[in-house]
């Protein structure tokens, strides 16, 4: 499915999945990726916090946590934090064909071998990519004729993986099969969409009645939650905006140095010459690295007259275990929050 005509997909409740990220990625990553290039694709800001990111793609905190991380150290995305919430974009848009994700797959549980669960990633993936193909406006059959192996190929999915996730999904009564009756011929696959829609008005119409039967003693109590977490948030925030204020500051003061700024300016140049020799084995490494190390030096003494350091060039965070954001890198929330010393 093309991009075009695609510009309600977040009000429709599903995100564009690009072909181009299959087997790139391990599925939580890849969803997550999939999600924030969906906002970016249509021009909006994807502002959100990990508790959402872990509701809508059915993933711990830790996961998402890990999953952002690595991400961001990758270059693929870029974040800035807020006071409630992140906003999250692309650094490189990934374009061409898509397939379109249901955000409710990932909360809705079905029954499978006498078990009620939700769906693995390989399961969405799959269900997925029939429902792209089937509710195409120029598929005129409304279904999909292929095999395993055909599926396997689009999604890069081993098809041994492929053939789980579609029994499971016909288990689940999601997925039907006509099959073929030669090997000359290709397997006929339809959904059963209105299953799905059911199964999330039912979830929704429960959620709506959980919260209006609540007691009003935990109503308060879930109120009282929420504003101790905003104040959690605010106090993080004017931490990190302290500290960032005061490295912003002295950078400002080091670039108005006019040798400084021009001695920055070769050693990002020295650096990317340095990386690309290394990467191609070239034979003047070694005389890269040596004039990088000697920039290095110039700016470190440039600083040291303006009596700076390095380190000064950096936000100098109250709690070093989480950088003033108030969790660890595992996901827990950390215990420097001391709000009334």
């Amino acid at each position: 499915m093309n991009e075009a005509g695609e510009v309600r997909a977040m009000q429709d409740g599903y995100f564009k999945k690009p072909y181009a990220i299959h087997g790139r990625y391990a599925r939580s990553r890849g969803s997550f990726i999939a999600l924030i290039n969906s906002y970016d694709v249509e021009g909006k800001d994807c502002k959100m916090g990990y508790q959402k990111i872990c509701e809508l793609l059915n993933i711990s905190r830790s996961t998402a946590v890990r999953t952002i991380k690595q991400a961001e150290a990758a270059g693929e995305i870029s974040r800035v934090r807020n006071k409630t919430y992140t906003e999250y974009h692309m650094k490189d848009l990934i374009s061409g064909e898509f397939e379109r994700v249901e955000f409710c797959l990932y909360r809705l549980e079905f029954e499978i071998d006498g078990i009620k669960r939700k769906l693995t990633k390989s399961e969405i993936d799959v269900y997925s990519e029939l429902y792209t193909k089937i509710t195409d406006k120029q598929n005129k059959a409304k279904a999909y004729f292929g095999s395993a192996k055909s599926l396997s190929a689009i999604l890069k999915m081993c098809p041994n993986t492929v053939i789980k996730s579609l029994r499971s999904l016909m288990k689940a009564g999601l997925v039907y099969r006509q099959k073929a009756l030669s090997g000359h011929e290709k397997s006929r696959y339809t959904l059963n969409m209105e299953f799905v829609r059911q199964l999330e008005r039912n979830r929704r119409r429960k959620a709506r009645e959980k919260e209006k039967d609540a007691p009003k003693s935990e109503r308060e109590q879930i109120a009282a939650a929420l504003d101790e977490r905003a104040e959690r948030d605010r106090y993080y925030a004017r931490l990190r905006a302290a500290a960032e204020r005061i490295a912003d500051d002295n950078r400002r003061r080091a670039f108005r140095d006019t040798e400084y700024k021009i001695t920055d300016g070769k050693l990002s140049d020295a650096e990317r010459r340095a990386a690309r020799a290394e990467a191609f084995g070239a034979e003047n490494l070694p005389e890269l690295l040596a004039e990088v190390k000697r920039i290095k030096a110039r700016k470190k003494a440039l600083l040291s007259g303006m009596g700076m350091s390095e380190v000064d060039l950096q936000p100098r965070y109250h709690c070093k275990k989480c950088s003033d954001t108030g969790f660890l890198p595992d996901g827990r929330a950390c215990d420097c929050y001391h709000p009334k010393r």
